[in-house]
C-alpha cells in the first residue's frame, strides 16, 4: 500500500483547492463575457433597428 507523508497530502489538498478556485474564476469569467456580449450585441441590434428606420424615414421623404 502506498502512503502518502503528511506534509505531501496537505500540499496535495492546497493544490486542488487552489485548482477549485481558479475554475470558479474561470467560470465567473466566462459568465461575466457571455453577458457583455449579449449585452453589446443587444445594442448594437437596437442601433441597426433604428439605422434601418432612419433610411426608410429618409426615402420617403424624398419619394413625397
Amino acid at each position: 500500500m502506498y502512503s502518502i507523508k503528511e506534509n505531501s497530502y496537505t500540499t496535495l489538498k492546497e493544490t486542488i483547492k487552489s485548482m477549485e478556485e481558479g475554475l470558479r474564476n474561470m467560470a465567473m469569467v466566462e459568465v461575466w463575457l457571455h453577458s457583455v456580449c449579449e449585452c453589446r450585441q443587444a445594442k448594437l441590434m437596437r442601433r441597426i433597428e433604428r439605422n434601418k428606420r432612419n433610411c426608410e424615414n429618409m426615402l420617403s421623404m424624398t419619394v413625397n
